[in-house]
């Protein structure tokens, strides 16, 4: 099998210890066909670089800062930066879960660039009922991992856990 090489982009500002629970996360999901370069993409809320920066076998983190504290911006700056073809973007509150990673080699090796692929994220109960923010944000997610669409509708499109094939 070939070496598939993934660009994952973090969006984040003064969540440090999330985004290192996530670098973890995809730490210990590497394979021997995977190399995954991640990008956190922040706007200067100082984070202990030397945790962040975490390098090992086909893992690197790379730190960017932007002045615009804007999600969208921050997304955009990354895909700027990546040096690989297949991205995954998401959200410093989503921890990834074990099969995280190879579910997307998976489906990496099956798409085109005119595919996105969206995850499924669970949020703790306790944050379903303390957040409405949280409340909405589930609302918009599929529900389990055997839901496919042929059409996305915009509303079912959610950037926090999704990939995609860059064109260029």
């Amino acid at each position: 099998m070939s070496l598939l090489n993934i660009s994952l982009i973090i969006p984040t500002y003064k969540r440090e210890s999330q985004v290192h629970k996530i670098i973890s996360s995809i730490q210990n999901q590497i394979k021997n066909n995977v190399r995954i370069e991640i990008l956190v993409c922040d706007s200067y809320s100082q984070y202990n670089k030397k945790k962040l920066n975490i390098i090992k076998k086909k893992l690197t983190v790379k730190y960017l800062n932007i002045k615009k504290n804007n999600l969208s911006a921050k997304r955009n700056y990354g895909l700027q930066k990546s040096k690989y073809k297949n991205i995954i973007l998401i959200d410093d509150d989503c921890i990834p879960k074990k099969n995280f990673i190879s579910s997307y080699v998976n489906d990496f090796n099956k798409i085109d660039k005119k595919t996105i692929l969206s995850g499924i994220v669970e949020y703790p109960k306790r944050y379903l009922i303390k957040y409405n923010h949280i409340k909405y944000r589930d609302s918009k997610h599929f529900k389990n991992d055997k839901f496919f669409l042929r059409n996305l509708l915009p509303d079912k499109i959610v950037a926090m856990n999704m990939a995609f094939k860059k064109s260029k």
